[in-house]
């Protein structure tokens, strides 16, 4: 009685880290999923990374920054103000 009432403490604890049986369809279509998000992503960040626009900011010291912003001066100064 004491051997079977400690295999199933046994099981029971140790049952969930086992895992479930899973099909190789849901495994790639998880794997695929995922790579495309990636790919995606990758995608849109290339234009950012390639053609970043760098603005020159003076301060009132004298001091000159170089930060990359997000709005091109072709885009006229109204352009970061609307929301």
């Amino acid at each position: 009685m004491e051997k079977k009432l400690c295999r199933n403490i046994r099981d029971s604890s140790a049952g969930p880290l086992r895992g479930r049986e899973k099909s190789n369809c849901s495994d790639l279509l998880v794997r695929l999923c995922i790579s495309a998000i990636w790919i995606l992503s990758t995608l849109l960040a290339v234009p950012s990374a390639v053609f970043p626009f760098v603005r020159v900011i003076n301060d009132e010291l004298g001091h000159t920054f170089s930060v990359c912003y997000p709005f091109p001066a072709e885009f006229g100064d109204m352009y970061p103000k609307v929301s």
